[in-house]
């Protein structure tokens, strides 16, 4: 009986120390997660091809039409698509946007793009006319992938992506075990991009009080990154 009391008020002092953080945290959980980069989901969503590749060219000089103009593009190894039917071998890009990104030759990254006549500074260019791809993704937004996190980001964009082409009344549910399997990834890659999702999303959509039992062995493990926990309380 006294083991069983002891584990009841165990049990107790935990829930009186997760309301207590919970009550202390809640205010100030968006003020600890960038709420600028845009996340794995917002990214996806708004691309219309996301592919693996490995960097060939990272700044490949080309003429702009009959003018002495040149401008430069990137020139990729297609790896995988992880969005979007695409089964050319390379594929060339423009970087638009502020604070573009530098990628090194022989990089492997993860590409999110765009059809140029998406663009609304480019689709009337000069350049629209040689080039079929952009990237918007900046220099906060760039996914070196090493052995260690590809399969973890491979299968977060896929997910994100599959959720498109699911009923609107699935989505919901979908969304939700994702970010629920997203946050236990190891990777501060992918962890901090649902974290994101979650604070954004401001209601109990993606997560609710009945993940709890699913969260603390996030909550409570020594392993898990202090901004994670943070950001979940």
């Amino acid at each position: 009986m006294n083991g069983r009391l002891r584990r009841d008020h165990a049990k107790a002092a935990v829930g009186l120390t997760m309301a207590a953080l919970l009550t202390f945290a809640a205010g100030s959980a968006r003020a600890h997660v960038v709420m600028g980069k845009p996340t794995l989901s917002v990214l996806t969503f708004d691309s219309d091809l996301v592919v693996r590749a490995r960097i060939i060219e990272p700044a490949m000089e080309i003429p702009l039409g009959e003018s002495s103009a040149r401008d430069f593009v990137v020139v990729a190894k297609v790896l995988e698509s992880l969005k979007g039917n695409y089964i050319e071998e390379r594929v060339v890009f423009v970087q638009h946007g502020h604070g573009a990104l530098e990628y090194q030759k022989g990089e492997e990254v993860a590409v999110f793009l765009k059809r140029i006549e998406r663009s609304r500074e480019l689709r009337g260019s000069a350049m629209a006319s040689r080039i079929a791809w952009v990237s918007e993704q900046e220099a906060g937004s760039k996914f070196t992938l090493d052995p260690s996190v590809r399969a973890d980001f491979v299968r977060a964009v896929r997910s994100y992506a599959g959720l498109a082409t699911l009923l609107a009344e699935a989505r919901p549910q979908a969304a939700h075990r994702i970010t629920l399997e997203l946050l236990t990834s190891p990777h501060q890659m992918v962890w901090s991009s649902a974290l994101r999702d979650l604070v954004m999303a401001g209601d109990q959509s993606l997560l609710s009080a009945r993940d709890l039992p699913a969260l603390e062995p996030l909550l409570t493990s020594p392993d898990t990154a202090v901004g994670l926990r943070m950001g979940l309380l």
